[in-house]
């Protein structure tokens, strides 16, 4: 039997969700990151390994982009619970700054819920490019040394 999810309890369980789970490929992100940078500074490099290097750098901010993405959208579930008429004054409030159309309509809380969890799925996407183009650097970087 499949009972209605709690809005409140479905936000926290985003909140947490996109908190934790981004927060560690955001970590991780950085640590290649920097040994990305490392290999390249400290290290020549022939032309194939810096550019699966930076490539893997470049996936990093593109990751890094999500991973803010990805904090905002946890602080706002956390901040606004499970209730719609808080989620109406917000999406107000961004379209006052600008940031959001004037005519877009209001969502509801499971529409908002999947945006961020495709939002946290790009940002493992990304991770994971980084991941492989970093690996492929070091490795192209070991055969050329």
């Amino acid at each position: 039997m499949n009972t209605p999810l709690d809005d409140h309890t479905a936000a926290g369980v985003a909140d947490a969700l996109l908190s934790t789970v981004s927060r560690v490929l955001n970590g991780w992100s950085m640590v290649l990151g920097l040994a990305a940078v490392l290999m390249l500074v400290l290290h020549p490099v022939g032309f194939y390994p810096a550019l699966a290097l930076i490539s893997s750098f470049a996936a990093g901010m593109a990751q890094a982009y999500f991973a803010v993405r990805c904090a905002f959208d946890a602080a706002v579930f956390k901040q606004l619970g499970g209730e719609a008429a808080r989620y109406i004054q917000f999406d107000r409030v961004l379209s006052a700054w600008g940031m959001r159309s004037q005519s877009a309509t209001t969502e509801s809380l499971d529409r908002r819920v999947f945006g961020a969890r495709r939002l946290l799925r790009w940002q493992g996407y990304a991770f994971g490019l980084q991941a492989l183009l970093f690996g492929v650097g070091a490795v192209a970087h070991k055969s050329c040394a």
